[in-house]
């Protein structure tokens, strides 16, 4: 399995935006409503597999409001940034799959991809189809 699949279970344990912020205390850098989590912090190591800084691409494909981007907006960001992403995860990506998938992401029916939906996007989308969406099995637990 590549590394830093999604994992949907593994949501609840991912650090909130709010606990990042306190641990950076009064860090300039610090998170907030107007200084927003980008995405390669976001993405964490997942941001690696691309050869661009995807924050620089979002800031040049979301119009307007830069916290959120719209269908279009998001069907240009994915147009850039599947041509910069590593060839062993960019073969996985399907445009013909982009609606269907935006569909899925977008829960509030809004229209609308926050930053933390569009992260949930990439890996949705260059990840190996043949490979489950399940947390990895425990192995070598000794049995007391």
């Amino acid at each position: 399995m590549l590394e830093d699949d999604y994992n949907p279970k593994m949501e609840s344990i991912r650090p909130s935006v709010a606990s990042l912020s306190s641990s950076l205390g009064n860090s300039p850098n610090r998170y907030s409503k107007n200084n927003p989590m980008t995405l390669s912090v976001i993405l964490h190591s997942y941001a690696k597999n691309f050869s661009i800084n995807i924050d620089t691409e979002w800031d040049k494909c979301a119009q307007g409001d830069q916290k959120v981007m719209n269908k279009e907006e998001v069907r240009m960001f994915f147009a850039t940034i599947s041509k910069y992403i590593c060839e062993e995860r960019g073969q996985f990506y399907d445009q013909n799959n982009f609606d269907s998938l935006f569909t899925e992401i977008d829960e509030d029916e809004n229209g609308f991809l926050t930053r933390n939906e569009v992260a949930i996007f990439i890996k949705k989308a260059f990840r190996d189809p043949k490979i489950a969406l399940s947390p990895r099995p425990i192995t070598n637990v000794s049995q007391k």
